[in-house]
């Protein structure tokens, strides 16, 4: 899906036509200046909470106090596994300082991560023709989040359509979440 798309579902669910001649006042013009950075904040707190954006990068690792250790990427945030020698390794062998990686085994090197990522910052230079780092559903979710978050901008006294919005949104959070116990 598209970030394109993806603006175009905002505007639905808002019952806005985003088709329309932006004209001072209107609610395309009040949703569209925000929807970026709105975009951008409920991308990220969907990422924190399905960490469905994962990423695969080889770290050089060198010694350290305890273990080896590596410089995460700015836009990871936590780590699903670490492959050394072709043996995966679980977070009970590893801890994250900041961005610092500390892995338990001995030996220097480069090893393979596979680690959570926030998506692209979006701004508004972000082409329409921009595709999104995640699935449909997740998609989905992130277009309702930003219509509640954008509904008081439009309809600041429509609380049922807010609480609507953000019902959906909580719902498809929590059905996609794991559950402890839950294996991939």
């Amino acid at each position: 899906m598209t970030y394109g798309i993806l603006k175009q579902k905002i505007y639905a669910l808002l019952d806005i036509n985003g088709n329309d001649i932006m004209t001072e006042g209107s609610a395309l013009a009040l949703v569209s200046s925000a929807l970026p950075y709105t975009v951008d904040a409920v991308s990220r707190k969907v990422a924190l909470h399905l960490k469905n954006t994962v990423r695969e990068e080889t770290l050089h690792f060198e010694k350290g106090a305890v273990g080896v250790q590596a410089t995460l990427p700015d836009s990871a945030f936590g780590v699903q596994y670490i492959v050394k020698n072709g043996r995966s390794y679980g977070a009970e062998s590893f801890t994250l300082i900041g961005k610092n990686i500390i892995f338990f085994e001995h030996g220097e090197g480069d090893f393979t991560v596979c680690y959570d990522t926030f998506p692209a910052v979006y701004t508004e230079q972000t082409a329409d023709d921009t595709e999104l780092p995640f699935d449909d559903f997740t998609a989905d979710t992130v277009a309702y989040g930003a219509a509640g978050e954008l509904s008081h901008t439009v309809y600041p006294s429509d609380m049922t359509r807010y609480i609507r919005l953000m019902t959906e949104f909580d719902e498809r959070i929590s059905s996609a979440v794991q559950r402890v116990g839950d294996h991939t």
